[in-house]
């Protein structure tokens, strides 16, 4: 048939519409030209038979990695769930037996035990030891409903169980004697236990009950049974493990288990604590790896991705002394997860990542990796491994360390893209490096605290000095800012400690006693780095904690002190290093503190993906440790030159300082006015807006002037165009008040000469102003230069935090700034969204939906059937 004819094109146009093919492949084959669609068509069967040959080699390359080592546990674990929700009938004996177990349950959970370190966030542990009997109580969330849980606990899971026993040298075997019903079943185990002590055996009956809709109790308990007869070969002990398993949102259920556990015979206590208590403390372990490593790929989630890299960490740390056990160690885990299973047999490299991500081993020479995915080869892929360690180096957070690593290799940004747990998981292990960190704690972290810590030693140094020259009145006020620093450091303890859920009193006294011992930098430092998380009741993180602090400190101390021993340095004959020092030391410390503040805030992953996106970015995706450099140098150099300059002034007339100060706030305030932008964005009782907005206005015009942070040309702070101006401003204001100095100040010894005030003044400003050109032109990103000179004002942004974003999590972060920003606009659209969500909010719990969440949104806002009902 002649391709060109009508005929030829109509009958394959009916061919391709008869076969039900998706409509992106119709739409691909679709052509006017009969020959332009044959070649569509041989290209796409190509393309077919290369994919199925690729789909071919990954089942293959998963057969050799192990397979689908669990699958028929998934099968039988199916099958019991859908056994339990069938009816159960419970004997009377049943009955019986259950209701003491759940007697017995709660009367050793309201027992106060001591708690037990476990090394670990996946689960918490406490623990008391007698001579012979051990009590535990082990808390975790299992990523998994309540009916799989109680499935897993009640020997559902035999390869898995039996995998987990052949891998531990100190347990013999698990036997199922009798399955009495689907809620119950009777079992020995077996445990082999080093010489001179006899082994032991446990016999145990197993047994669940449903409490409510979302609440099991499951009871196991020593009990006798005619196939489990006491022999010569075993000491039977006697134990009472149960568990109490509540679902807190759709495949997620907390899990508390309480076990009392007699070994019998001659056992000492010191002996019984070491072999049975991180035994027991670890036996929810095993449950959280069960359905981490059996979960599809495809189900994994961002929860599920960061316990995955708890458990790989927790699982692999203790193989990380010797490299060939690391590697044996890192190809079993990647067989027994499915989801590190699929990754390796298709691309092959995610061993040789993993291996070198744990060994954590700094490269000694930079390089790049600029290979695809589909090119990389494996030594490719251990040099990128071992690159994270660099990066962790200059990184607050492992999130923070692992996206900047993701983004430097195209080859890693792939991987997460194909893969979104990769990047989860891999955040968890850089928070758990950045915590086993050589030096305790990350550099960054400890030169801040050491700057702070050197800047007070230096402090009273000078205090010292000055007592002795006789500047008493400076000393004084130098002591004052010190004493407002402590006080208010304090302040901010009882506020992160007044709400503790468990040791407040302890707790508190403990934070005080290192306030006043100045030892709080380096302890915040430590939290850090070591990815410590907010405790209950705590109203602020550790970052947010350490971030306070510092600005507390730069505010009160680090930046009137260094004015104050400016101005004294000026008007003193003899300049002593002692003084020139401590001022140095100043600005270093007030620098790292702004420094970090910024560098913190844009790089965050969770502000780069947030609400207000648009605005973070100015750091480049690559070359942090060279932008982190070039902005500490531009800070330090700026807060110099304002303070030489503020110093001139204070030293020519302290009323004319004073006017200068004043009048250049009432310019802020006259600008934010005249934009209408004038109240602060954090959301205070409307009582307290006006008050709030003077004191934090004042405190942002103080920290711009003084450090020239790019964090203040956000909107909901000064506003780019105003801070852009209000940089140059002060940057031209150093040589007018050097002119004021020498042409105004007192004639006397201690007078600057005029060359020596024009060197200094014009090569601070001459530097700054090259570190900022070469920042601006060099470092930062080119799409972020339009936040440098926008003229978005405050309201503005906040208001398109609810109308230019569609997740829902991001638009409910409006009720987190004030009012006055938003509720005279567009708070009738604010009420619609909420009233027509809210009940699907409440019923499908989202992760973002938390009491945290929900307490920011006025009553107003909530259908009134939810306003006093108790979401969880």
């Amino acid at each position: 048939m002649d391709l060109c004819t009508p005929a030829f094109n109509n009958q394959l146009a009916a061919l391709i519409q008869s076969v039900d093919l998706p409509p992106s492949i119709s739409h691909f084959l679709a052509a006017p030209d009969p020959a332009e669609a044959m070649i569509k068509l041989s290209k796409l069967l190509v393309a077919s038979a290369y994919k199925i040959r690729e789909e071919a080699k990954i089942s293959q390359a998963d057969e050799e990695l192990g397979g689908d080592a669990y699958g028929d546990d998934v099968v039988e674990m199916n099958g019991a769930v859908a056994a339990m929700k069938q009816p159960q009938v419970y004997t009377q004996e049943e009955t019986e037996r259950l209701d003491q177990a759940l007697v017995t349950f709660n009367e050793i959970g309201a027992k106060k035990l001591k708690n037990y370190r476990t090394n670990t966030k996946l689960h918490s542990a406490e623990c008391t030891v007698g001579d012979a009997l051990v009590t535990v109580r082990v808390k975790a969330e299992v990523r998994a409903e309540p009916e799989g849980i109680v499935a897993y606990t009640m020997g559902h899971a035999p390869k898995y169980t039996a995998a987990g026993i052949e891998a531990r040298s100190s347990s013999l075997g698990l036997n199922i004697i009798e399955r009495a019903s689907d809620h119950s079943l009777y079992a020995q185990t077996t445990y082999k236990f080093p010489a001179p002590l006899q082994n032991r055996d446990l016999c145990n009956i197993h047994m669940w009950r449903r409490l409510d809709n979302s609440t099991y109790f499951v009871m196991q308990q020593s009990f006798p049974h005619v196939s489990c007869p006491v022999t010569a070969d075993f000491t039977r002990m006697t134990t009472v493990r149960h568990f109490m398993i509540t679902k807190v949102a759709p495949r997620l259920s907390r899990v508390e288990m309480l076990c009392q556990l007699d070994m019998n015979g001659s056992v000492g206590r010191r002996l019984n604590r070491l072999l049975t208590v991180p035994t027991l403390t670890v036996s929810l372990l095993g449950t959280q790896r069960f359905f981490a490593a059996t979960r599809s790929p495809d189900q994994y989630d961002e929860g599920d991705a960061k316990e995955l890299g708890r458990l790989l960490f927790f699982g692999l740390k203790k193989h990380r002394k010797n490299e060939s056990d690391l590697r044996n160690e890192v190809d079993a885990v990647i067989a027994k997860y499915s989801v590190l299973r699929a990754c390796q047999a298709k691309h092959r490299i995610l061993d040789e990542i993993l291996l070198n991500v744990l060994n954590n081993k700094m490269l000694k020479n930079a390089f790049t990796v600029r290979s695809p995915l589909v090119a990389l080869t494996g030594n490719e892929a251990r040099r990128i491994g071992k690159s994270l360690a660099n990066i962790l180096l200059c990184s607050t957070t492992g999130e923070i360390a692992v996206d900047e690593w993701v983004i430097t290799f195209p080859a890693l940004s792939e991987l997460a893209d194909e893969r979104p747990w990769f990047r989860h998981a891999f955040g968890e292990i850089a928070t758990e490096l950045l915590g086993e960190a050589s030096f305790g704690v990350k550099f960054r972290a400890c030169l801040g605290a050491g700057l702070s810590i050197m800047d007070l030693f230096s402090d009273g140094a000078v205090v010292t000095e000055y007592f002795i020259t006789g500047e008493n009145d400076a000393a004084w006020a130098l002591l004052a800012m010190v004493g407002v620093n402590t006080l208010c450091q304090l302040g901010i303890t009882i506020i992160q400690t007044s709400g503790l859920k468990k040791d407040k009193r302890k707790t508190m006294a403990l934070e005080f006693l290192a306030v006043v011992a100045f030892l709080k930098p380096g302890i915040d430092a430590y939290r850090v780095s070591s990815g410590a998380e907010q405790q209950p009741g705590a109203p602020m993180s550790p970052m947010f904690e350490m971030t306070l602090s510092r600005c507390s400190e730069l505010v009160f101390e680090a930046l009137p002190g260094m004015v104050l021993q400016s101005v004294v340095l000026l008007r003193k004959k003899e300049k002593t290093m002692t003084a020139i020092g401590s001022l140095l030391i100043s600005a270093a410390s007030a620098s790292m503190t702004s420094t970090t503040s910024f560098f913190d805030a844009d790089v965050d992953p969770s502000r780069r993906g947030g609400a207000t996106s648009e605005w973070f970015g100015l750091i480049p995706d690559q070359g942090r440790t060279l932008a982190f450099v070039n902005i500490f140098v531009m800070y330090a150099l700026h807060v110099m030159a304002k303070g030489f300059s503020i110093a001139l002034l204070a030293a020519v007339n302290t009323r004319w300082l004073l006017g200068f100060l004043l009048g250049d706030l009432g310019c802020l305030f006259a600008y934010k006015i005249l934009m209408k932008d004038f109240y602060y964005f954090v959301a205070v009782p409307p009582s307290l807006q006006t008050i709030a907005t003077l004191l934090m206005r004042t405190g942002e015009k103080i920290g711009a002037d003084f450090m020239g942070s790019f964090l203040y040309r956000l909107p909901l702070m000064l506003g780019a165009s105003y801070w852009l101006a209000n940089l140059i401003k002060n940057q031209v204001a150093v040589f007018v008040l050097a002119y004021l100095y020498i042409e105004y100040a007192p004639e006397d010894d201690a007078k600057l000469g005029a060359t020596t005030v024009w060197r200094i003044s014009g090569g601070l400003v001459l530097m700054w102003a090259a570190s900022f050109v070469y920042f601006i032109l060099k470092v930062a990103d080119p799409k972020y230069r339009w936040t440098l000179w926008s003229t978005q004002t405050g309201y503005e942004c906040t208001r398109g935090i609810f109308l230019n974003n569609t997740k829902p999590e991001h638009k409910i972060a409006i009720f987190r700034k004030a009012t006055a920003h938003w509720e005279a606009a567009i708070g009738a659209e604010v009420k619609a969204w909420t009233m027509a969500n809210w009940g699907t909010w409440v019923a499908e719990k989202p992760s973002w939906f938390t009491e945290r969440t929900i307490s920011t949104v006025p009553d107003a806002y909530i259908p009134p059937e939810d306003v006093l009902m108790v979401v969880f």
